[in-house]
């Protein structure tokens, strides 16, 4: 699901969505600006609904969220942060001047 909470409709979208979230399903939701709209609204509704199996993961990047959707069984808080640990240790900045080389045809990979 997408949400750019611009508009009430998607504020009711989202308080909806915990309402049909039970004892047994774990809902992970991923935001991605920290104190953003959506995290704003995500957040509240997570604090209000603190029964069920609900984390947020804000900042993410693709590897962790591809990691996170393909596991098959529910996660941990601890195992969420172990991998929220190591995906935030393989970002890097790039250095492009690296890949500079003194010959055209040499393949910088």
């Amino acid at each position: 699901m997408g949400f750019y909470c611009g508009k009430k409709h998607e504020e009711e979208e989202i308080t909806n969505l915990f309402t049909k979230v039970s004892d047994e399903d774990q809902l992970i939701i991923f935001t991605d600006i920290q104190y953003g709209s959506v995290n704003q609204i995500f957040t509240k509704e997570a604090i209000r609904h603190q029964d069920k199996n609900v984390e947020i993961l804000t900042g993410f990047n693709l590897p962790l969220l591809l990691e996170i959707t393909m596991s098959k069984e529910q996660l941990s808080k601890q195992e969420l942060k172990d991998m929220v640990e190591k995906a935030s240790r393989q970002m890097q900045l790039m250095d492009l001047n690296a890949f500079v080389t003194t010959s055209k045809e040499e393949d910088i990979f």
